[in-house]
């Protein structure tokens, strides 16, 4: 499938199965190169003109291997990241917790490797609630050329 690049702009291919990996709402990147441009450089709309209340609670052990590589990725460019530090309250009262929060950049992160149908629907209800531009997604295959990146750097 080709797709657009929401930093560069290129088109780029990508498989079927990394395709179900993208939630439709959120921009998609061609690279990690891209995801970073655009997380240093891209929108710095405020997380906290959030119309919901936060709900602050001390951090945990990772879920995922994944979580573990996207920070050791931030972490070799410097970017400093807090794991889970806060939930958003949505209006049924359930809680959604982003996997990560730059607060350099004041951007939330959200990890995804495989979705279930019901986090594609509670993540669409959380992007409702929040600012535009305010939580980037990064799904599996952003991850696996990232995991390089790291491994080269080591």
């Amino acid at each position: 499938m080709r797709k657009y690049c929401a930093m560069c702009r290129d088109s780029f291919s990508i498989s079927r199965r990394d395709y179900k990996t993208i939630h439709n709402d959120f921009d998609i990147f061609c690279s990690h190169k891209c995801l970073m441009r655009f997380v240093l450089n891209g929108n710095k709309e405020t997380i906290k003109t959030c119309r919901k209340p936060l709900c602050m609670y001390g951090q945990v052990g990772k879920r995922s291997s994944y979580e573990g590589i996207v920070e050791d990725y931030f972490g070799i460019y410097g970017i400093r990241s807090v794991y889970e530090p806060f939930a958003i309250r949505l209006n049924d009262g359930r809680r959604y917790t982003p996997d990560f929060y730059l607060p350099d950049c004041n951007m939330m992160i959200e990890v995804k490797g495989i979705w279930a149908s019901k986090g594609k629907q509670k993540l669409s209800e959380v992007l409702d609630a929040i600012p535009k531009g305010s939580l980037v997604l990064i799904p599996s295959y952003i991850v696996k050329q990232m995991r390089k990146v790291c491994r080269k750097l080591r």
